[in-house]
């Protein structure tokens, strides 16, 4: 047992000694945007792909957009945030000014039904969008 316990020790210390420091990448953290606008149709059929166009702005050119967080909380409702991260070097200034883009968010329709798309700023509600799936 103590041999074991020897082992698993030194094999531990080994592989840590390994690693330099600047081997741990840093935690990739994800900061939510502001939505501003939104545009989806009103309707698709099932299988399909739509896409609803989402204008988002991010605080200064140091972010960049990573995409959409989309939870499904039942009964066809789907929240969506945008998200992105900071860029920027330790130390590293930025310009102190906001940047818009136009992107998409691109759903697959599965079931027939009224989906309601619920466009978050963090906890606020901005809009819903309702799109009907119908059948083929």
């Amino acid at each position: 047992m103590r041999l074991l316990s020897f082992l698993l020790t030194a094999s531990v210390i080994t592989l840590s000694s390994c690693l330099g420091e600047g081997d741990i990448p840093e935690p990739v953290i994800y900061n939510d945007l502001t939505i501003d606008q939104t545009l989806t149709p009103t309707e698709t059929t099932v299988g399909e792909t739509f896409a609803s166009k989402v204008k988002v702005t991010l605080p200064n050119p140091c972010y960049k957009f990573s995409g959409f967080e989309v939870r499904n909380v039942g009964s066809n409702n789907l929240e969506i945030r945008a998200k992105g991260q900071n860029i920027a070097k330790a130390g590293e200034a930025c310009a102190e000014m906001l940047v818009t883009i136009d992107t998409t968010l691109q759903l697959k329709s599965v079931l027939m039904g009224k989906y309601f798309l619920k466009f978050y700023n963090k906890d606020n509600l901005l809009k819903t969008d309702t799109i009907e799936v119908k059948e083929k």
